[in-house]
Formats: C-alpha cells, structure tokens, sequence
C-alpha cells in the first residue's frame, strides 16, 4: 500500500486503516512474556516446536504460526493436552487436559464476555486475548 512504498493503490476498497487498528489492538506485544512462555511451553509439550526462537516468551511470526495451529476444542480423540490445561485454568474449567463439554461451556463464557465469537473453539483470537492479559 502507499503508505509503505510505492504501489498501485485499491483505493476505498482496502480498509488499510481499519486493519492497522484492528492488528495493533489485538496483538500481543513481545514484553508481555510470561503467559507467552507458559504457551510456549505447553506447545512443545504437545509437540509443537520454534525452531529459529525457541520459548523465547516474545510474540513474534514464529509463536503467533503455532498459535493459529493449536486450536482446542471438544474432539473424539482429545489433542494438546498441555494448552488445554493452559485453556481450562483460564475460564475456570476443571483442569485435566481433556476438552470435554464443561470447559466448551467455559470457553464460549470467556469468549462472550470478551467480545469474542463464542463457538466454544479456542484459536488464534482467543489465544491473542489470553497473552494480552
């Protein structure tokens, strides 16, 4: 976009503005290291890995890539045990790794009562909101 360099400009039909604010809002910022490593962690644990930074506990293209994967939710087979211990202590769920109903009802709780989309699945934007805090 222009702003940056050079370029053919869309015009109004690219929002630039609206998506700069909406990014600096939403996203973690590199000091806000302790929930991070904790994700981190949890991540490796459930066989995640950052190869180029390690659990450096800064939110960087490497921690937000593993963060968009590792999304917890209610599954046949249960997946990230570990994040989902991080999940369950967050919205008070019982915590025993196991994404069953209860910490859903939690999830989507947490998710209402911080202007998220409640679908009960905790992703990238919930993630997000988790490490700001």
């Amino acid at each position: 976009h222009k702003d940056l360099r050079a370029t053919d400009c869309p015009g109004k039909n690219f929002p630039f503005d609206e998506i700069v604010n909406n990014a600096m809002i939403s996203r973690p910022t590199p000091e806000m290291n302790n929930k991070i490593k904790q994700f981190q962690h949890a991540a490796i644990a459930d066989g995640f890995s950052f190869p180029k930074y390690g659990a450096d506990g800064k939110w960087g293209s490497e921690t937000e890539s593993v963060a968009r994967q590792a999304v917890c939710k209610k599954r046949p087979v249960y997946r990230y045990k570990n994040l989902t211990r991080l999940v369950q202590a967050e919205v008070g769920a019982e915590v025993d790794g196991k994404f069953g109903s209860n910490t859903r009802k939690a999830v989507i709780a947490y998710q209402k009562a911080n202007g998220l989309m409640p679908d009960g699945a905790w992703g990238i934007n919930c993630w997000r909101r988790y490490m700001e805090e």
